[in-house]
């Protein structure tokens, strides 16, 4: 016997025996008891219409229990608050696979704004909760790889840095005894000939190139270990703190320097004051076959409304087809014949920059002039 209050299954309409899913009616007490469910229960559940409509299943049976409570809650707070309800949870089927479902649903009013019903629709989404799923696993997957990866990327360039620093300071011991001993030589100078004080000379020069070299190799390795300060600092200031060492070690020359009264920025003062010493010195010694050395320092607003700090000057320049190579340690753009250097200065500005944040970044037209540009956050 079917009891009273059930409706005889009837499908409404073939459009929604067509639908990939079921539609239904039910009154809004615990059970939901059904007065009208559409043919598609019986792919999404295993149970035919009549099964619920006379009351052999129950459709709050088939959720999963852990989410009865939470779609009961989710359904009458919106019901309460006059609203459409949009809920995701779990059923087990009658062949015991478990699914997700999304349901959506309404209350049904009678003349007295009383519910006396909810009607809705509930749709298999099984297989898209599944690549959902299997694309966080990935995901995770890929974040734990990055992760290892990047470990052990720190630890390389960690143990790469700790190798640098041994090598510089244990070549630096036989380069101070070389270079006091050619000292040594160079008393003896007025008994050489020609030949072996040009041998002499060389000599000194090597010791010399590579004392600054293990200097820079030094500095560089470094530069990972410090730990930043983080104040205000005149770049300004820094800058011409840079000219005037200049001046003083290599002699006066016919300069034009374009620097504002005040250029704060923030962050570490003594490696702020080496990367306005390198760029300073890297327009200073690109400038010297030029009669005059122009050197403009400043900033301006970046695109983004961070602060763009630039150097600039119109000595040797270079071709912007090499740029990519220009932040490279070692990496040189003229021969050392032309200008003197180690090839690390670039590199120890990126770093510095970088670790505080910024990028830096340089445009340049041979023989025009150079302009490095860089930021600090």
């Amino acid at each position: 016997m079917r009891p009273d209050n059930q409706h005889v299954f009837q499908e409404p309409s073939a459009l929604l025996a067509k639908l990939p899913g079921m539609a239904y009616r039910c009154r809004n007490e615990p059970g939901w008891p059904i007065e009208f469910v559409s043919g598609g229960v019986l792919p999404l559940t295993g149970y035919t219409p009549e099964d619920f409509l006379c009351g052999a299943v129950s459709y709050e049976s088939l959720m999963q229990a852990e989410d009865r409570a939470m779609v009961w809650d989710s359904v009458q707070e919106a019901v309460a608050a006059g609203q459409a309800f949009q809920v995701t949870y779990r059923i087990v089927a009658r062949d015991g696979r478990l699914k997700w479902v999304w349901e959506q649903g309404s209350a049904v009013l009678d003349e007295a704004g009383r519910v006396v019903a909810l009607e809705g629709f509930v749709t298999d989404i099984t297989e898209r909760r599944q690549a959902q799923e299997e694309v966080s696993r990935l995901n995770s997957e890929l974040e734990e790889r990055v992760r290892q990866r990047t470990a052990q990327l720190q630890a390389a360039n960690a143990e790469l840095e700790a190798f640098a620093y041994s090598l510089a300071h244990d070549i630096r011991s036989p380069l101070t005894s070389i270079d006091g001993f050619s000292q040594a030589l160079a008393e003896y100078e007025n008994q050489l000939d020609e030949r072996a004080q040009h041998y002499l000379q060389r000599i000194r020069t090597g010791v010399r190139q590579m004392s600054e070299l293990t200097d820079a190799l030094l500095a560089l390795a470094h530069l990972s270990r410090v730990d930043l300060r983080e104040e205000p600092v005149d770049l300004a200031e820094a800058a011409r703190v840079a000219i005037a060492q200049l001046r003083e070690r290599e002699g006066p020359r016919d300069l034009e320097a374009s620097i504002p009264h005040r250029l704060w920025a923030r962050g570490d003062p003594r490696l702020l004051g080496q990367v306005m010493a390198n760029l300073v010195g890297n327009a200073w010694k690109f400038s010297s076959r030029k009669d005059k050395t122009v050197l403009r320092v400043g900033s301006f607003g970046g695109a983004h409304g961070e602060t763009v700090y630039y150097v600039a000057d119109e000595g040797a320049g270079f071709d912007m087809a090499h740029a990519s190579r220009l932040f490279g340690a070692f990496q040189r753009l003229h021969a050392t014949s032309e200008f003197e250097g180690t090839g690390i200065g670039l590199a120890l500005v990126q770093k510095v920059v970088a670790r505080h944040g910024g990028r830096i970044w340089a445009e340049a037209k041979p023989g025009e002039g150079a302009t490095f540009y860089f930021t600090l956050e």
